[in-house]
C-alpha cells in the first residue's frame, strides 16, 4: 500500500488544522489515513505502541466519497 506521500509536517500538525485541510478540500480524509497507516507501520516495529489497527482495506469504502484535490 503506498499512496502519495503527504509532508512529514502533516504528522505533527493540530488536528484542528488537519480538519480545516479536510473541510477545505485540501486534503484527502483518506490520503491523510493512509499516510497515517504506513507510518504507523514504519515506526510502531520500533515503539509498540499500537497494539491492533484495522487494515488499509477497510477504507475502500470512503475512497469514491473523497476526491483527491
Amino acid at each position: 500500500m503506498h499512496v502519495h506521500p503527504l509532508p512529514n509536517e502533516l504528522f505533527f500538525a493540530p488536528a484542528a488544522e488537519l480538519a480545516a485541510r479536510v473541510r477545505a478540500r485540501e486534503l484527502s480524509p483518506v490520503d491523510l489515513m493512509h499516510a497515517t497507516l504506513e507510518r504507523i507501520d514504519a515506526l510502531n516495529p520500533r515503539v509498540n505502541a499500537i497494539v491492533s489497527i484495522r487494515p488499509a482495506e477497510q477504507l475502500r469504502p470512503w475512497r469514491d466519497q473523497w476526491p483527491r484535490p
